[in-house]
């Protein structure tokens, strides 16, 4: 479900759907207004998503040139934000290494129901990771001097009620599922999506549901700030698109 703050049909407009919903919203959810479409997803399950390049720091230390590291950057937020909007995703905010996203998820409990089936909101992390390694990663390559070998994208993913919230001219989300989403990128390694023991298990193992073909998809114990190394870390699940198996890590700890 979502919600907003007391009053929010006083600053909730037209226009911030315009800045973060997908680019078609009116169209895609039949919807009048912005006060419209919030009664229609008040009851809606949403899906975040967030996204960091991993080893971002080291990438600009090594970069022989910072402006085409910014217009490398910048080609990944533009499309980011437009592919995701275009494809029924509502997009946040660019972190300057990444993205912070959401969606509502259709839901057979739920009258009604309006927003993505969870396979195609995967399938849109997976043409993230896709752009970010056929695209993003040879402009890396070709402007620095030294390559950081955990370099790439990763996403983590949770589910749960959100707040929006106004900030300045703006709105943000707020909720339980945005901090789990976080928390599952602090475990997350370069080419890998990580959701939590129970988006893994919508997802299922045996055979796995909701995943692109050729996709691995496996439960790995991986350490965060809440369960550090000396608490054994906590279990997760990971997702892996199909990409070369050469690339993928082989520390024990995420950047």
């Amino acid at each position: 479900m979502i919600g907003a703050p007391k009053g929010w049909s006083e600053w909730l407009v037209d226009e911030l759907l315009d800045a973060h919903a997908p680019l078609d919203w009116r169209e895609r959810y039949e919807a009048a207004n912005a006060a419209d479409l919030m009664n229609r997803l008040a009851a809606q399950p949403w899906i975040v998503a967030a996204a960091d390049i991993r080893k971002s720091t080291m990438l600009q230390k090594e970069s022989r040139d910072l402006g085409r590291l910014a217009m490398t950057l910048s080609a990944f937020a533009t499309f980011a934000r437009k592919h995701l909007r275009e494809e029924g995703v509502w997009f946040d905010k660019f972190t300057g290494d990444g993205f912070l996203a959401y969606a509502p998820l259709r839901a057979a409990n739920v009258p009604g129901s309006i927003g993505m089936s969870l396979s195609e909101f995967i399938g849109q992390m997976a043409s993230t990771h896709a752009f970010f390694e056929e695209v993003i990663m040879p402009m890396l390559r070709e402007n620095v001097r030294n390559l950081p070998a955990e370099s790439g994208l990763a996403i983590g993913l949770d589910g749960g009620p959100l707040i929006l919230v106004p900030v300045a001219d703006d709105m943000t989300i707020l909720g339980l599922a945005v901090v789990g989403a976080v928390r599952m990128l602090e475990a997350a390694r370069r080419d890998e999506t990580i959701c939590n023991i129970r988006i893994g298990s919508a997802i299922g193992v045996d055979p796995p549901r909701y995943l692109p073909p050729n996709s691995t998809f496996f439960e790995a114990i991986r350490h965060t700030k809440e369960y550090p190394g000396e608490a054994g870390g906590q279990r997760v699940y990971v997702i892996q698109f199909d990409q070369d198996a050469s690339r993928r890590a082989v520390s024990d700890e995420p950047s």
